[in-house]
């Protein structure tokens, strides 16, 4: 094939890649079972509509952001090479969906499993949530020479995004009861287009990423998950590498825990209709997302996925 000709497949991949709200969207005249490069039956996957929290579809698709399952949806779809589907539904309708075979999997409570299974209706539960607890850690970096809270003052600081209860309020509020305000922190440089305002980063991991490996910023805050999942040495910068370590940093204080509405006593569930195999690697799948891919678990409102069983 000519190089022309691989190059028209491009905006075939790009929609592809992009999970369940391009599926519409990608040209299949006759149909097809499988396109390229995805192989195989879209896989359905069903979640319990909450109508709170994360799992509140309203709340999400009201103002146009990304949903928090599509990270899920995307991390299962590329590892399987099939198209994913992610849909918020009620219990009933989900009972349905899982016993006609129209839907494959579902993320929804314990309680609802139970009925499933008085009914007769039989499933498979291949993992349950463990709800996230949210705490942020706010830290220098040790060559900074920073030991308190109280001596942040005219300094910059890291935050992770905005409006973000933990990263960014609970942060503040820490801050304040340490006597520095919002106007004792340095505002952002002219240069970054953000003159007069806090420094915001759109994840923990970049915030630290900006506190250890960047000039500017001795310190800020990260979720508290993070930080004490790391190492206590091996902190390393490379070109297209980076990892963290607790001695590249000092511990200036945490905010409160809070824990994160999300579905109580979540499992994620497969029908009895779906393909073994396919749900054995989903399986894998979902128990070792934690280590993969952390910020597909937490936008969940989950800490990790671990090993359940029908009750």
């Amino acid at each position: 094939m000519n190089k022309i000709y691989w190059l028209s497949l491009l905006p075939l991949f790009a929609l592809c890649s992009g999970g369940c709200s391009t599926t519409d969207l990608i040209w299949n005249p006759f149909e097809l079972e499988t396109i390229i490069p995805f192989a195989g039956k879209p896989i359905h996957i069903a979640i319990a509509d909450a109508n709170s929290g994360v799992f509140d579809a309203n709340d999400w698709a009201l103002i146009k952001r990304q949903s928090p399952w599509d990270m899920l949806q995307q991390d299962i779809s590329a590892d399987l090479l099939r198209l994913v589907t992610v849909e918020p539904l009620k219990p009933f309708q989900i009972a349905a969906m899982l016993q006609s075979g129209r839907c494959q999997y579902a993320i929804l409570r314990q309680a609802d499993v139970a009925e499933f299974l008085a009914g007769e209706q039989e499933v498979d539960v291949l993992a349950k949530g463990k709800v996230l607890r949210r705490q942020g850690v706010l830290v220098a970096n040790k060559e900074s020479g920073i030991t308190s809270l109280a001596t942040l003052k005219d300094k910059q600081f890291a935050f992770g995004p905005r409006h973000d209860p933990v990263l960014f309020f609970d942060a503040l509020r820490v801050l304040d009861e340490a006597g520095v305000s919002p106007s004792d922190i340095q505002q952002e440089f002219a240069i970054t287009g953000f003159e007069g305002s806090l420094q915001n980063h759109i994840s923990s991991r970049e915030a630290a990423k900006e506190i250890v490996y960047r000039p500017g910023t001795p310190a800020g805050v990260i979720e508290a998950a993070e930080y004490d999942a790391y190492p206590e040495t091996g902190g390393l910068w490379l070109p297209i590498l980076f990892t963290f370590s607790k001695d590249q940093f000092v511990e200036l204080g945490r905010t409160e825990v809070i824990e994160m509405e999300s579905i109580p006593d979540a499992v994620f569930v497969a029908s009895a209709l779906a393909d073994k195999r396919t749900t054995e690697k989903i399986r894998r799948l979902l128990l070792s997302l934690h280590e993969r891919h952390i910020e597909a678990v937490h936008s969940l409102g989950f800490s990790k996925f671990e090993a359940g069983k029908s009750e």
